[in-house]
């Protein structure tokens, strides 16, 4: 064989020159004319370059898909160095040794050192990394926005501990396996699943909202949407239906308007829940849970009726603190003496449910109350059939406010651009409001609404219902569909405004309004907002009266409308203002004590000449009313002369 000379037998010595003879050339690079066999070369070893181990941080060598990693190392002297990898797809590296994970894998991070002399003699060193999708997982119980409750899981039975809550890009999975308290509104992204798994529960804190454009599992496990004097919490919308969501309780909190004592008062309540009967829901299943539940009385039942029904017996003599809505008219739930509250709690659209207060409070106190049910979430979409009466008892399906301007404009062959709603917060037990859709800018106003000592709102307020709430849907005039579809796509999103039934009324400005609110006139000066009408002039109206009011449903307790053909209106339209116009008000149901008109006009300045005046048939007097936007109380009293309380008394 070949055989090198010039040296001792051993190893050679780097940085060294050696002749090497007896060779055979192996390309013409290292032949010449001389013979084979008589070659000669010379050769230098050059002792390869250190290269060191490669530093990774004290938190390992991983990196997040779309996160980075530093890695870092240095040449010796004389000697540059270089970074590579082996799959771009999961990993690149730049010039400094900064990893980007590109695709969950183990790439090889190569770092390469080439010494400065002719020979360009190289090294290198490698370092596996880890690349992994960013699966959250909880590590802890705890609030959602805390940095504490989270860890991620890296795939090779270990975890990251330090890192951020889940936001924006940053998550490919969420599995929940301890007690989550979502206290901050949060939307699963698309792509993404959120799951709950063994161990793992939530709670969706009271004014925040859960929704998703990915998928969601529930595993049948406890979530709880909260409700409370803060606010109510919501599921929103959700792009696919939410899996094995088995086991969810929704609260509904309730005072009434008085946020310290309670108000006891009739309340339009549905469920988004189903799976539960009204007693085992409502009434907490007959237990005493503090701050749960209400008491549900039925008409003038026995003690045996009661119990052999499922409602609450608090003393002889009570009547029915829950009714549904049969035949265009509220009759008690305890017609019914064979099932009683013992009933589906879906079984109808919704109640109207007197609400003394939780079920701690008696037959003559009042309290604050969180009524709730657990079982399964109603998701989709749902579908009302409209009945043959002036309108239609219709409950929010959801756990979250709807919109129904939403409702209307993909069901609009069916109802017309107005609704009831039921607010307990007026006259002695709550009243009807009627919302339009008349205002200023396309908003919508509630008819009756204080007219003073309230600053102007948004107009849209009115336009979203709340979870855990009935409203009446009017059928559209000469309606070409009998059936109302409320969609996942009509739930209002987390920023939008609660219903708020204390708002100024802004109008139209092609609009002339005169609104009359019927007020309780109490001792201490104070008033109460019992009820109240709006009669609204324009041209537009003209010869399509009837088709832009509304009529005006019956309150328990007292009532006042205008009287036009035989027929009672919350809101009467008419054409454009005339000096001839008269409008009858209708009053009954009232009590006796102390009321008061409140009268106000607007956008009456543009009509000179035009005067309006109150009379008084029963003490025969006239007052004039100002139409330039002030408000003219006018006091009354109702007494047991049958001329005080008669219903036309006012025109």
């Amino acid at each position: 064989g070949n055989v090198i000379t010039g040296v001792p037998s051993g190893i050679l010595t780097s940085n060294t020159t050696y002749a090497i003879t007896g060779i055979t050339a192996l390309n013409n690079n290292y032949c010449d004319n001389t013979s084979p066999g008589g070659l000669s070369t010379l050769i230098s070893i050059q002792q390869l370059p250190t290269v060191s181990t490669i530093a990774v941080p004290s938190g390992g060598a991983y990196a997040q898909t779309g996160n980075t990693l530093q890695l870092s190392d240095a040449p010796p002297a004389n000697a540059t160095g270089a970074w590579s990898t082996n799959n771009a797809a999961t990993a690149t590296v730049n010039n400094t040794g900064l990893v980007t994970g590109t695709g969950e894998g183990t790439p090889t991070i190569t770092y390469t050192v080439t010494d400065n002399t002719s020979l360009q003699c190289k090294n290198s060193t490698t370092q596996v990394v880890r690349v992994y999708n960013p699966d959250y997982i909880t590590k802890a119980a705890g609030d959602f926005s805390s940095a504490a409750t989270w860890q991620i899981d890296r795939d090779d039975n270990t975890f990251a501990t330090s890192v951020p809550v889940p936001a924006g890009n940053n998550y490919t999975s969420i599995r929940v396996q301890h007690a989550l308290n979502l206290n901050q509104d949060f939307q699963v992204r698309s792509g993404v699943n959120f799951s709950l798994i063994t161990g793992g529960t939530m709670t969706v804190a009271s004014g925040k909202s859960f929704s998703s454009l990915g998928t969601v599992d529930f595993a049948n496990k406890l979530v709880t949407v909260k409700s409370d004097a803060n606010g109510t919490g919501s599921i929103g919308q959700v792009a696919s239906a939410i899996a094995n969501a088995s086991n969810v309780t929704v609260e509904r909190y309730t005072d009434g308007g008085n946020a310290t004592t309670g108000r006891r008062a009739w309340r339009l309540m549905t469920s988004p829940i189903t799976g539960q009967t009204i007693r085992n829901a409502w009434q907490e299943g007959g237990a005493t849970n503090t701050g749960f539940g209400t008491l549900i009385t039925g008409e003038t039942l026995t003690s045996s009726q009661a119990t052999s029904t499922g409602f609450d017996y608090i003393g002889a003599g009570n009547h029915t603190s829950i009714k549904e809505y049969t035949n265009g008219a509220w009759v008690p739930l305890s017609t019914n003496l064979t099932t009683g509250t013992q009933i589906p709690l879906n079984s109808q659209q919704a109640y109207m449910l007197f609400v003394r207060g939780n079920r701690t409070v008696g037959a003559t106190t009042s309290g604050l109350a969180n009524i709730r049910a657990n079982g399964t979430l109603r998701q989709g979409s749902q579908t009302v059939t409209m009945g043959n009466t002036a309108y239609t008892v219709v409950g929010n399906p959801y756990a979250s406010s709807i919109d129904f301007s939403s409702i209307y404009q993909n069901n609009s062959a069916a109802i017309k651009d107005q609704f009831y709603l039921w607010n307990s917060k007026l006259g002695t037990y709550g009243a009807y409001v009627l919302v339009t859709h008349d205002g200023a800018n396309g908003g919508y106003n509630a008819t009756p609404a204080q007219i003073t000592g309230v600053p102007a709102q948004n107009n849209d307020a009115y336009r979203y219902i709340p979870s855990g709430s009935g409203f009446f849907a009017i059928p559209a005039a000469n309606a070409s569909s009998t059936t109302l579809t409320i969609r996942e796509a009509d739930k209002a999103s987390a920023s939008n405004p609660p219903v708020n039934p204390f708002r100024v009324i802004t109008n139209a400005a092609n609009v002339r309004n005169l609104m009359v609110n019927l007020n309780q006139k109490n001792s201490d000066s104070t008033s109460i907002l019992a009820d109240g009408f709006r009669a609204k002039f324009s041209a537009d109206y003209e010869g399509n009266e009837e088709d832009n009011s509304a009529v005006k449903p019956t309150n328990f307790n007292e009532n006042l409308g205008l009287l036009r053909n035989g027929i009672t209106h919350i809101v009467e339209a008419h054409d454009d203002v005339k000096t001839s116009d008269t409008l009858q008000l209708r009053m009954w149901n009232v009590s006796l004590r102390n009321y008061e008109f409140q009268i106000k006009g607007d956008n009456f300045t543009n009509t000179p000449g035009v005067k309006a005046w109150l009379e008084d048939s029963y003490l025969g007097t006239k007052q004039e009313i100002d139409l330039s936007g002030g408000v003219t109380t006018v006091g009354f009293d109702v007494k047991s002369d049958s001329g005080s309380w008669k219903s036309t008394r006012f025109r």
